[in-house]
C-alpha cells in the first residue's frame, strides 16, 4: 500500500483535487483527483493531464445542467404552475423534454431567444419542464396525459389543469430547426 501526505489544500469546485508527495520518495509529486468519493493518483504527466480533463468533464456534465431536472418529481410544480395560472388567468404549457436532445434544446432556445415568442409565452402561458429519457420517463406524473412518443413534446393545459392539446413538435420543425412561425401560430391558437 502507498501512503501519502498532503502537503496542498483542496482547490474549490466540484470536485477536489489535492498535491501529494509519496513518503518512499519525497521529490516525487502526484495529484490525488476525488470525485464523488473515487481517489486516482498519477505521477505521470500526460496520463495526470488526460485524467484531469476526463474529471473536468464528468464533473461538468454531472446533475442537472438545464431545466429538465431527472430526479425532480414533477408534481409540487404542477400544483405551483396550476395556482400560478389561475391567478394570472394563463395556460399552463407542460414541455416534456430532456437537457441531453438537441431538439429541446433548440425549442428552449427558440422560446428564450426570439422577442414575440418570449412575450406570447410570458403572457399567456405558466412554463413547467418535465424531463423524460429511457432511465425516467416520469411515468406517474404524465400517466394523466396521451402518450409521449418522443422529445420534445407539448401540452397545453388549461388553468385547471384540462387537457386542451397533445402536440408533438416534429410538425412545428422546418429542417435542422423548429419553424419560428409555426411555433408561434401555435402559441397563438391555445393561448385563449
Amino acid at each position: 500500500p502507498r501512503r501519502f501526505s498532503p502537503c496542498k489544500r483542496p482547490l474549490a469546485g466540484p470536485f477536489d483535487i489535492r498535491k501529494f508527495r509519496r513518503a518512499s520518495d519525497p521529490l516525487c509529486d502526484q495529484l490525488m483527483f476525488t470525485l464523488d468519493g473515487v481517489q486516482l493518483y498519477h505521477a505521470n504527466g500526460m496520463r495526470l493531464a488526460l485524467t484531469a480533463l476526463i474529471l473536468v468533464f464528468t464533473a461538468c456534465t454531472l446533475g442537472p445542467q438545464g431545466p429538465y431536472d431527472s430526479k425532480r418529481d414533477p408534481e409540487p410544480d404542477y400544483r405551483s404552475a396550476l395556482a400560478e395560472g389561475q391567478r394570472g388567468n394563463r395556460r399552463i404549457l407542460v414541455i416534456v423534454g430532456r437537457n441531453s436532445c438537441s431538439w429541446t434544446k433548440k425549442l428552449d432556445a427558440l422560446f428564450a431567444e426570439d422577442r414575440e415568442i418570449a412575450a406570447r409565452l410570458a403572457q399567456a402561458y405558466v412554463l413547467l419542464r418535465v424531463h423524460f429519457d429511457n432511465n425516467n420517463t416520469n411515468a406517474r406524473f404524465l400517466s394523466r396525459f396521451p402518450p409521449v412518443a418522443g422529445v420534445p413534446h407539448l401540452f397545453v393545459l388549461d388553468k385547471d389543469g384540462r387537457l386542451l392539446c397533445s402536440q408533438e413538435t416534429d410538425p412545428l420543425e422546418a429542417g435542422d430547426a423548429h419553424d419560428r412561425t409555426k411555433v408561434l401560430d401555435f402559441l397563438t391558437k391555445w393561448a385563449f
